[in-house]
């Protein structure tokens, strides 16, 4: 990847693809087709499509630890001496202890499989995890992040000049220190174990034991040897450090399937840190300077532009519910979440001290962050932002999930929306080359700020409990508003697209009409508009109806095409449920009827 970090680099790349693409004789192929055996390898070819052969070094120990010349050279011809040091040579990262933060050690060596150490503790809480599932990918997915660049070191001699019998004319012979990007990296793996615990709570809630309750408790989820600060009951588990008193993870059940879905928190992105510390700044000498953010990240404090990010907070009980007060060193800033019974929100309330004019927090989003490994931002919503409410859809098919903020309304006051905020430093000097507030790997920011008090809800919503929702009150959802890139917050008064009435793709179908079917409001595919079928059975007529989720579906018929009447009794789908199909049958046998089907949303 390094090859790329300059356009120059990745220019020259093309250019060497594309002549050798011009050369016939020359066969360019992809790990894919090699690793599904779609080639032919055989001398001369045969026409048989071959499968490369394998070697597992577990089971073959005979195998020289063989490395690019680089490395061969950097490790004194060893690989071993990077993992498990050389005296005066080469640090050690299977003896290495990482920091939870400055001066605070972790309780263990980093260690190897199958010897103390974290690197075995977390892989053990990995291989516990329910198979096949979301959980154990992630965890997986986190352990190899942490490991895709093992042991690497920093390198200063590195002249690869070797005599004729191929030993190196310049040994390296300096001391050299764990690189900084495999230290963070590395430092990471341990976060893999938290997988096992949400797990724990998935198996628990989907047997039933969270129905009506709330869990308040303090644990070691993450091996550093320091309680960690859960909130959970059936539908979300809420994960909480001291350092910064941050919410740094956070996921939703469904209560239909049962299964799992992280909505915030993303431990297998690139930290930045070897600690548990996020950045205090968007940009430190130009250079990115966050590379990650979680919830309630407490950003700065004006006038003073004090920073409470990785300020170490206390954990205590909250004055009333279940949940968690934190409170930060200086007394100045105290949060407070709770969580009720069959509830999909966190409730939180914010004390600001009085010298603050504003607190700033920052949220870092990822709805669905298998998905949003997998398909990047394919089914990502843009922010909807109204002033009561701010929402962030993931609109996968499989699985839909919701994250909101609720800002205003009721109760919540103090906080607001700061459509302002920013992920680069353009006055510095830097700009990203990404969508704003998206720059974090998987994450979508979000920033509210508010004095004194602050009172709003934190919400993670997927299958059946993700309501129609529609922020402004023009008959589209948001969620289908976001979908298809329409304004949720005008209700077709400023654009009249945006609106139920406005035809965007111009193909003379309404937007009401057109999420009401199921069609594309920026497609011109009126080919799809869905039919009334009928098909012939023995008594008379069966009479076919494609459905949609969340809809009314009431059959008419006439006789004269002038008068219609309902046709039995209206099906109402639910919001959870699959496209289906609406059957109903004529067995009057009259010579003629027309039918029609009349479709609203669903009550």
């Amino acid at each position: 990847m390094d090859d790329f970090t300059t356009k120059a680099n990745a220019d020259a790349y093309d250019k060497n693809v594309r002549w050798l693409a011009s050369r016939p004789w020359i066969q360019i192929v992809s790990l894919d087709d090699i690793a599904n055996g779609n080639l032919d390898i055989s001398t001369p070819p045969d026409g048989t499509k071959d499968v490369w052969g394998t070697v597992s070094r577990p089971t073959n120990t005979n195998l020289a630890n063989v490395s690019p010349d680089y490395v061969d050279h950097a490790t004194q011809e060893s690989y071993d001496h990077w993992y498990f040091g050389q005296s005066g040579l080469e640090e050690s990262l299977a003896g290495k202890i990482f920091n939870i933060r400055t001066g605070s050690p972790l309780p263990q060596v980093f260690g190897q499989l199958g010897s103390a150490g974290l690197l075995s503790s977390s892989w053990s809480a990995v291989q516990a995890i329910s198979p096949l599932s979301d959980l154990q990918s992630l965890a997986r997915i986190t352990t190899h992040a942490g490991l895709f660049v093992t042991a690497f070191h920093d390198q200063t001699a590195n002249d690869l000049s070797k005599f004729s019998t191929g030993a190196y004319i310049y040994p390296d012979t300096s001391s050299q220190s764990l690189a900084n990007f495999s230290k963070n990296a590395q430092s990471q793996v341990r976060f893999a174990a938290v997988y096992q615990r949400v797990d724990t709570w998935r198996a628990a809630a989907n047997a039933g034991s969270y129905l009506n309750a709330v869990t308040a408790e303090s644990s070691d989820v993450d091996l550093d040897g320091e309680p960690e600060y859960v909130l959970y009951n059936d539908r979300i588990f809420a994960l909480f450090e001291r350092i910064g008193g941050r919410l740094v993870g956070a996921w939703v059940r469904d209560t239909n399937s049962g299964e799992v879905i992280q909505t915030i928190g993303n431990p297998m992105s690139y930290s930045g840190s070897e600690t548990e510390e996020e950045g205090t700044a968007n940009t430190l000498a130009g250079q990115v300077g966050s590379y990650r953010t979680s919830g309630l990240k407490d950003w700065f404090a004006a006038p003073s532009g004090a920073n409470y990010v990785n300020n170490l907070y206390t954990a205590s009980a909250p004055a009333s519910g279940t949940g968690w007060k934190l409170t930060s060193s200086d007394g100045k800033i105290a949060k407070t979440v709770t969580l009720s019974a069959g509830q999909n929100a966190l409730q939180i309330s914010y004390t600001v001290a009085s010298e603050f004019t504003n607190l700033y927090i920052r949220f870092g989003l990822s709805p669905n962050l298998q998905d949003l490994l997998l398909n990047g931002q394919t089914y990502l919503s843009s922010l909807g932002v109204s002033s009561q409410e701010l929402n962030l859809y993931n609109n996968n098919p499989a699985h839909q999930l919701r994250t909101y903020l609720r800002i205003g309304g009721g109760t919540y006051t103090g906080a607001t929306y700061n459509p302002a905020a920013i992920d680069d430093n353009p006055a510095g000097g830097v700009s990203f080359d990404t969508l704003n507030m998206r720059n974090q790997a998987q994450t979508q920011q979000v920033e509210v700020f508010g004095s004194n008090t602050m009172n709003f809800a934190l919400g993670f919503e997927t299958g059946s409990a993700i309501s129609f929702s529609d922020a402004d009150l023009d008959g589209l959802p948001d969620a289908w508003e976001n979908l298809y890139g329409l304004s949720t917050n005008d209700n077709g008064s400023i654009n009249i697209d945006n609106g139920p009435n406005g035809d965007p793709d111009h193909d003379g179908i309404s937007n009401i009409v057109e999420w009401l079917v199921g069609l594309n409001p920026k497609l011109i595919d009126n080919s799809a508009y869905p039919k009334v079928s009928l098909t012939k059975i023995v008594s008379g007529f069966r009479i076919n109806f494609p459905t949609l989720p969340g809809r009314k579906y009431q059959l008419q018929s006439s006789i004269t095409l002038n008068a219609w009447d309902p046709f039995g009794e209206a099906v109402v789908t639910a919001s959870t449920a699959p496209p289906g199909t609406f059957q109903m049958d004529d067995t009057t046998t009259l010579p003629k009827r027309f039918y029609r089907m009349v479709i609203t949303a669903a009550p």
